[in-house]
């Protein structure tokens, strides 16, 4: 057994059969509760949410979307491929053209046609491809976490490396990432603490909307405890947030609601109290039966 970088164990057959051991084994600690339970926030009619999106489409995979988001509230988006989550996250951020639609943040209307745009508005992003959308792998660890801070940490257009390298060093024992180096490029952290990076980028911000976009794929379970935790964290502070995930379990344990995709249309919105991962399958699968 290895981990980071180094030999941390043989396990043996008896151990290999112990799921939650060998687990402990693989990152170092006790994984007692993957999804750890939550106060659902309740529902407020009267309440502005903090996203609003009407009629959203971009001509072609995308149909008419319309859905709502509450502060505090987190909401999975689900679909086979092919079902338009994907063009969701990327109409929402301003990564492609919106045919028509409208977008409105806190009850004001938002024209979002860049990441730019995206970012004032306060929205953020972490990308469903890290190494090429989400970090810049040359960079340091610091360099990447503070992108979105550079107003904070930089003067007249020069970066103040004392400030950038303290506030770098915060979120890397905040979020435990791995190596706890701030000066290390990012390309050599595994895809778990890459991961952590990007999330800490926008923690440090003002950022009221949350977007994730397959957060835990190819990452380990150890840092997919982390990442639910701090997402748990950002809800419970009045920030809503969006996850578009395939996993089906990880949405059914992270979330408040799941907005279920078919063929670009949104086919059902479901409150994940008392809801089966079967019945969540089935709609994923246009109302029909998964395949064995």
């Amino acid at each position: 057994m290895l981990r980071n970088g180094e030999v941390v164990g043989y396990p043996d057959r008896d151990l290999l059969q112990n799921t939650e051991a060998l687990i402990a084994m693989m990152v170092g600690r006790e994984i007692d509760q993957l999804y750890t339970p939550r106060q659902r926030p309740a529902a407020d009619n009267g309440a502005t949410p903090l996203l609003s999106v009407r009629q959203l489409s971009d001509g072609r995979q995308l149909q008419d979307l319309s859905f709502d988001i509450q502060p505090g509230e987190i909401v999975g988006v689900a679909g086979l491929l092919g079902a338009g989550r994907d063009v969701l996250v990327d109409l929402l951020y301003g990564l492609r053209p919106a045919e028509r639609g409208t977008i409105h943040l806190e009850g004001r209307p938002r024209r979002i046609r860049t990441p730019k745009q995206a970012i004032r508005a306060g929205m953020a992003l972490v990308p469903r491809d890290r190494r090429h959308q989400g970090l810049i792998l040359p960079f340091t660890t610091a360099d990447n976490i503070n992108l979105a801070s550079l107003p904070e940490t930089a003067t007249f257009g020069w970066e103040r490396r004392g400030i950038a390298e303290q506030k770098a060093r915060d979120w890397i024992e905040q979020l435990a990432i791995r190596p706890g180096r701030p000066g290390l490029p990012v390309r050599y952290m595994s895809g778990g603490n890459q991961q952590k990076a990007i999330l800490a980028r926008w923690l440090g911000t003002d950022a009221r909307l949350f977007i994730l976009d397959e957060p835990t794929l190819g990452v380990d379970i150890g840092a997919r405890r982390d990442i639910y935790q701090r997402t748990r964290q950002l809800a419970d502070k009045g920030r809503a947030v969006l996850v578009s995930s395939s996993d089906a379990p990880e949405l059914l344990g992270l979330c408040d609601r799941i907005l279920v995709l078919w063929r670009g249309a949104l086919a059902a919105n479901l409150p994940t109290r008392g809801l089966t991962l079967d019945a969540l399958l089935v709609a994923i699968n246009g109302g029909q039966e998964p395949s064995p």
